[in-house]
Order: structure tokens, then C-alpha cells, then sequence
């Protein structure tokens, strides 16, 4: 180990910062490097590289997370997580009995949170450059020179820079309202505008979007504007997502192009066997596949040959809105497709070696159609072609104004279920899903930033 003393440090050996209990950042096989530099009244900051992220950890006992491109994304304490989008929204996540709770982050203490996390890297950086480094590992000349640059990048992104950083990817993006839960750290791609239907009464995502499918030209524009855009923080970002709503609802031939598009300018696996994670992880242009949402209504306009090639070009994961087993409930909905649709969209995927996932909705059509909701829903998922492993997506319903589905429920005389009746069917949901093999996974749709 490197220790130095000088007036900004506390007498005697450097004590490391911990990154677990018990367990110190230096003997964190994870990181590349560790640099620490002990401050005036006996605080301590120490940055660890990661091959994906940075790192920088201070007392007392918070740890701040940045891409390599230098953007700051996250603030964590023990009890409290503060999350920075790319369209600088914040989100703050608490711990609480049962779970965690996840509310919108306001504006200023966002913008509080990232004064805080750069003026914790501009203070190790000027003490790394003033050869105040009180503790590396490796203890070598190299470990610094190698998170000097990358700390250097961290603190050009000033909270002003952050805040304007906005516009840009709003140049380059429509708006991202939501992600499948296993996609929320994708590298998000959209070939598609809007939803190609957007009929469903519960839904305000795409309201005022007019469906529209990118030129082969726009999508190539907008790929190597995202690419740009993202940098070196793409290597914490191992999948995409190709989007807007159902983007699977493109014509055959222009969504080739797409995918072909894709392979031209990054590099994925090969479409037999199994790919480790590890072999895209800490890499720019490296991803482990292509995934996006599909709707039983336009899913089975592609034949399993269709389906085929477009997993030949990459695409290997699906997320189908089933919302309910009940065709009752769904045509109130005003969901476009059938079950017998979606079971056939199913099996079309599986044949051609896409995996699919599913959504339900925990709730949907409120007291009077719970019983048939919950009973119709795992009979959907017992019926279904699905693989031991699939996700089945837990949404809990929630009654947006400006949608039809509050008045329609109002209407029909039932009425949203209560705390104890949402508690009930979720686990009615959760634990028929897992006697089937299925992974029951709580995807709250709201606050989401990407």
C-alpha cells in the first residue's frame, strides 16, 4: 500500500474505506483500482474503477456512481438510492419494511445531489493531483495514472453541463415512458414513434404520438446520434432495447433493416447456444441481444420464418402486454387481441427461439371482474407456450386521469380494488406463476426514467 502524511490527513497509517461490512475496497476482486486520500477533519473519499462505471465512496458512508463517460447516475446510502436519467429526471428509492418505496426526485434536490457528487470528485481529484493519495491499490504509480484520466472525465461534467445534457438527448430521443424491468439498463433504440394502436383504456403512454416507423436512414441517423451521445457509458449497458411501444409492429422488411442496421455498428453473440454475460460486460460495443415489446394483435402478422431471420439479426427476448387471461376483461379494455392470440404469438416466438415474457395486471377491471381476472390469468399462463425461466410481469393498475378506464369503471359499477384485495390477487398471480416455473417479477411502471 502507498501512505503519505501531510497536514490534510490524520496522523498514522491510512485507514481504507469499506465497501461491504467488513470487507474494504481494496479486497473488492471487482475493481480494477482503488485510490483514497484522506481530507482535512478526518473524512476520506476513495474512487474505485470498475470495468463498466466509477466508483467514488466518502464518509460518511456514501458512495456515488458514474458511467465512464463521466455522467453522474447514482448517490447510495444504506437506507436511501437518488437516480439521475439521461433527461436529468431524478428518482429517489427508500427502503422500507417489505420493500422499496420509489417517488420522483424534485428537480432541486436532484440538482443538489449532483453539486454533491462533483464536488466529492473534484476534491479526490485535486488531492490525487497535488500527490495527496493517502492509499491505491495496486500500490502502483499505474493505479493512479490510470483513474486520474477517468476522474479528470467525471469532473468535466459539471452540475451546470449535466443540466443542459437534457436538450441533447431530447434531440436524439422521444420520450422513453417505460422499459421491461430486465431492459431498464438497455441501450434503448427507437425505430418506431407512438403505439401502432393505442386503444387501451388504461393507457396515457402514447396518448397525442402518432404511430410512425422510421426510414432505414432516420434509424441509422439516430443510432450513431445515441452512440455518440452515450460514449464510453455504453459499457454499462449489455443489451438493447428496440422501441417505441411495439416497434415488432414494423413492416418485416424495414425491421431487417433495422436489425441489420444494429449488427452493422455493434457486435452480438452468435444465435446458437448460450452467451455468459461476462462476454459483454465492461465492453463499449459489445451486447448480449435484442429485445422489445410486442402485442398478441400484430404479433402473429409475422409468420415463424419472419420471426426466424429476425432472430438470426439478433433479436432474442420479447415482452407481450397480456394484461389478463379473461377475453371479457380484455375486449373492456379495449385491448386489440385475443388469448387464443397471444397463446399463438407464444408458441410462433418459441418455435422461431425468441424468449417472451409477459405482463399482467394486477387489479385490472377492479372489484366486479377480479375473481374472472385472477382465474382466467393462470389458466392463460398453464396454457401458454412458455419456458421454465420466463418472467411473468406483475403491474399493479393504476387509474391515470385523462384515460377512459377510471370513468368505464365508475361506470360498470365496480370499483379499484382495495390495499388487501390488490395484496391477495398479486399473490394468487405470484405463486401460480411459480408453480409453473416462472419467474414472478413486481414492475412498477411509475417513476421511470431511463
Amino acid at each position: 500500500m502507498i501512505f503519505r502524511t501531510d497536514p490534510f490527513q490524520e496522523p498514522g497509517p491510512a485507514t481504507a474505506l469499506n465497501y461491504q461490512a467488513g470487507r474494504s475496497l481494496d479486497r473488492c476482486p471487482g475493481f480494477l483500482g482503488v485510490v483514497q486520500a484522506n481530507l482535512a477533519g478526518g473524512r476520506r473519499i476513495a474512487a474505485a474503477l470498475r470495468r463498466d462505471a466509477i466508483e467514488i465512496h466518502t464518509t460518511p458512508d456514501i458512495q456515488y456512481l458514474f458511467d465512464l463517460e463521466g455522467r453522474f447516475l447514482r448517490a447510495a446510502t444504506r437506507t436511501e438510492f437518488r437516480f439521475r436519467g439521461c433527461s436529468h429526471q431524478g428518482s429517489i428509492a427508500r427502503r422500507k419494511s417489505g420493500g422499496m418505496i420509489r417517488e420522483t426526485l424534485p428537480r432541486e434536490e436532484l440538482d443538489r445531489v449532483c453539486r454533491s457528487a462533483w464536488e466529492t470528485a473534484e476534491a479526490l481529484l485535486r488531492a490525487v493531483g497535488e500527490g495527496r493519495t493517502a492509499r491505491a491499490h495496486p500500490d502502483t504509480a499505474d493505479t493512479v495514472r490510470t483513474l486520474r484520466p477517468v476522474l479528470e472525465r467525471v469532473v468535466s461534467w459539471t452540475p451546470d453541463r449535466l443540466a443542459r445534457d437534457a436538450a441533447r438527448f431530447a434531440a436524439i430521443y422521444q420520450p422513453i415512458p417505460i422499459l421491461p424491468p430486465d431492459q431498464y439498463a438497455a441501450f434503448v433504440l427507437q425505430a418506431t414513434e407512438g403505439c401502432s394502436f393505442n386503444t387501451c383504456s388504461f393507457c396515457n403512454l402514447y396518448r397525442g404520438f402518432r404511430f410512425r416507423v422510421r426510414s432505414t436512414g432516420e434509424f441509422e441517423a439516430h443510432l450513431k446520434a445515441a452512440l455518440a451521445f452515450h460514449g464510453e457509458g455504453l459499457r454499462r449497458r449489455n443489451t438493447i432495447f428496440l422501441g417505441q411501444a411495439n416497434a415488432i409492429a414494423a413492416p418485416q422488411a424495414r425491421l431487417e433493416s433495422f436489425l441489420q442496421t444494429i449488427n452493422n455498428h455493434v457486435e452480438l453473440p452468435h444465435t446458437e447456444g448460450f452467451t455468459k454475460a461476462s462476454w459483454a460486460e465492461g465492453h463499449r460495443l459489445r451486447f448480449l441481444g435484442i429485445g422489445s415489446f410486442l402485442d398478441g394483435f400484430t404479433g402473429l402478422k409475422k409468420t415463424p420464418d419472419d420471426y426466424g431471420r429476425l432472430r438470426r439479426l439478433g433479436l432474442n427476448r420479447v415482452t407481450l402486454g397480456v394484461e389478463s387471461g379473461s377475453d371479457a376483461l380484455l375486449k373492456w379494455l379495449k385491448k386489440p387481441a385475443t388469448t387464443e392470440e397471444m397463446r399463438q404469438t407464444l408458441s410462433v416466438l418459441r418455435r422461431a427461439g425468441i424468449r417472451c415474457d409477459i405482463i399482467l395486471l394486477v387489479g385490472a377491471g377492479g372489484s366486479r371482474r377480479a375473481e374472472d381476472h385472477a382465474r382466467s390469468s393462470l389458466e392463460f399462463l398453464a396454457s401458454a407456450s412458455m419456458e421454465a425461466g420466463d418472467r411473468v410481469y406483475l403491474s399493479d393498475m393504476i387509474a391515470y386521469p385523462g384515460t377512459p378506464y377510471p370513468e368505464a369503471l365508475k361506470a360498470s359499477g365496480s370499483r379499484p380494488l382495495s390495499p388487501e384485495e390488490m395484496r391477495e390477487q398479486r399473490e394468487a398471480l405470484r405463486d401460480g406463476a411459480r408453480r409453473l416455473n416462472l419467474k414472478a417479477v413486481p414492475y412498477r411502471l411509475e417513476p421511470f426514467i431511463y
